[in-house]
């Protein structure tokens, strides 16, 4: 922090006031920032001292006490002092030996100041130097907005604005965008951006760099077997959050410009965002708007998408399926500050995987927000689960902290009857539970649930009263195992051998079991039309149990 508002010692020591001193001790500091200037002639300096402070003195204060002397180094340095001018002769013969060592241990360096030289000029000329470079950065921060606002208003994007940072600090630069997850970058060659974005990447999803940063910090990165310091800049406005923006040390130092560069460009950069966004906002509005007409039930609607599908670049001629990408709720979606903010900042990271999973496929899509989900028309082509998998995959690996389901309605002969693959989209997802740890579910793969989740509730409900209820009240009252036993009899295929190896039960225990069941609920699993509405009262069992 104290970097950007002042000079080393190294550089204080190339000012003329400073030509015939020398360091005598503490020589590895010389890195150390000075930011002002203070004079020690009374004891108790120490309580005086801020960080980031060059003491002078000529030790009168302490010329007869050697011990204080040598305690006074490692004092300043605990207080975060830059370095101590000593001005010895007039009330010190010379500097002991002890403190030398002392400041040398610390890396604290000690200057020995000429005797001709006044302590006037020495406080001047640091303060000048401060004053000078703390001008010249205001200037060139001028200039750097300027000419980086009149980028963003000429027309020129994120890609310009990281390109401009790289021309102006000679730096390689990155940035990150968390809401449609792109990477802009200028400096690096294909191997270096590919490394790069890998090692930030592992940073970002393990949490070591925080999107809850406000201010820039400083850290370190891998390029190949290359350690290098980086400089990170979170772009934001506000409590909106955009992305990262990292420039890299690699050949030369970060100097104060780099950084005020970087912040500049980040902000900047948030403006782009929020332009784009802005943008974004109305053209997925209408989008959206166009989707949810072309889904409807009502074909006026219908008719009048169908009139605006070219100006949204969807290709009425061709054959689609209807997807819905639902978001399954999770911890970390109910501890974040901004619910609504994370969601949508989720959606849109989604919906830009999938497009470019798409777009890579060269499929025709589109793809927009309805129903608090996520909305896919995807040209059906060959083999179209194994391209939803790796859809899937791509969101799972970029999104790893997302659980989410893929649900597909079916194909139908014309783009007028879309809507109807959307509504079989929708009964999948009304089940999806049913189906427990799969991701991916077609319509085609719902068997007998076509027909009992498009079915009259109320009549489920009946028939369930009348068949399996009975059973299931007995096993919660007795503390039995009857439904799980008719779920193994219906897994075994009725075969009493392979029950009692999956209920880990007796052969006659089972044979009890079975006879119970069919005491209980009067039904007969011999009888091919008893064992049919018994197996089919499972399934209704299973649906009512997870709230289709």
């Amino acid at each position: 922090m104290l970097r950007e508002r002042g000079i080393t010692v190294k550089e204080a020591l190339e000012l003329d006031v400073f030509k015939s001193s020398r360091v005598v001790a503490g020589e590895k500091g010389l890195d150390r920032v000075i930011t002002s200037v203070n004079v020690m002639e009374v004891p108790d300096i120490i309580d005086w001292v801020k960080p980031g402070e060059f003491l002078v003195t000529a030790f009168y204060s302490l010329r007869d006490n050697i011990q204080a002397q040598r305690e006074l180094i490692p004092h300043l340095d605990d207080k975060g002092l830059a370095a101590i001018g000593i001005k010895p002769r007039r009330y010190l013969e010379s500097i002991d030996a002890e403190m030398l060592a002392m400041a040398d241990r610390l890396n604290f360096p000690i200057i020995e100041i000429s005797y001709e030289v006044s302590f006037s000029d020495v406080i001047g000329s640091i303060l000048s130097e401060i004053v000078n470079r703390q001008a010249m950065i205001l200037e060139k921060q001028d200039v750097i907005h300027e000419n980086l606002m009149q980028l963003v208003l000429n027309g020129g994007g994120l890609k310009d604005i990281v390109t401009r940072l790289y021309e102006m600090t000679g730096k390689p630069v990155l940035l990150r965008d968390m809401v449609y997850s792109r990477t802009f970058s200028a400096g690096l060659d294909e191997e270096e951006l590919k490394l790069t974005a890998g090692y930030i990447k592992g940073l970002e999803e393990n949490n070591i760099i925080d999107r809850g940063m406000r201010q820039y910090e400083y850290g370190t990165i891998k390029i190949g077997k290359r350690e290098f310091k980086r400089l990170t800049v979170p772009v934001r406005a506000g409590d909106q959050f955009f992305g990262f923006l990292y420039v890299l040390e690699k050949d030369r130092g970060i100097s104060p410009l780099d950084i005020r560069a970087a912040e500049i460009s980040s902000t900047v950069a948030a403006f782009e965002f929020t332009r784009e966004s802005a943008v974004s906002g109305v053209i997925k509005r209408y989008k959206n708007e166009f989707l949810d007409d072309l889904l409807s039930s009502d074909e006026v609607l219908r008719r009048m998408a169908l009139e605006r599908a070219e100006s949204f670049g969807f290709d009425v001629n061709r054959v689609y399926r209807a997807y819905i990408v639902h978001l399954q709720e999770t911890d970390a979606m109910n501890k974040t500050y901004n619910n609504y903010s994370y969601i949508q900042d989720i959606f849109g990271r989604i919906m830009a995987i999938i497009s470019r999973e798409l777009s890579v496929r060269k499929l025709s899509f589109f793809i927009g927000t309805r129903g608090g989900n996520v909305a896919v028309l995807m040209e059906e082509r060959e083999n179209p689960a194994e391209t939803v998998d790796a859809v899937y995959r791509a969101v799972k690996a970029a999104l790893p902290c997302v659980d989410l389901v893929i649900t597909a309605g079916r194909v139908y002969s014309g783009i007028n009857e879309l809507w109807r693959s959307y509504m079989d989209a929708t009964v999948v997802l009304s089940i999806a539970r049913v189906f427990k740890d799969k991701k991916v579910i077609f319509y085609e793969d719902l068997g007998i649930y076509r027909l009992l989740a498009s079915n009259d509730r109320d009549e489920l409900n009946r028939f369930y009263n009348e068949t399996i209820k009975p059973i299931k009240d007995y096993d919660s009252k007795h503390d039995t195992e009857l439904i799980k036993t008719l779920q193994a009899f219906f897994e075994a295929n009725g075969n009493l051998k392979k029950m009692s190896d999956i209920l880990y039960t007796h052969y006659n225990t089972v044979l009890y079991r079975l006879q119970r069941i069919k005491e209980i609920s009067g039904r007969d699993l011999e009888d091919p039309v008893d064992r049919m509405n018994m197996s089919i009262a499972l399934k209704i069992m299973e649906l009512l149990e997870n709230d289709f």
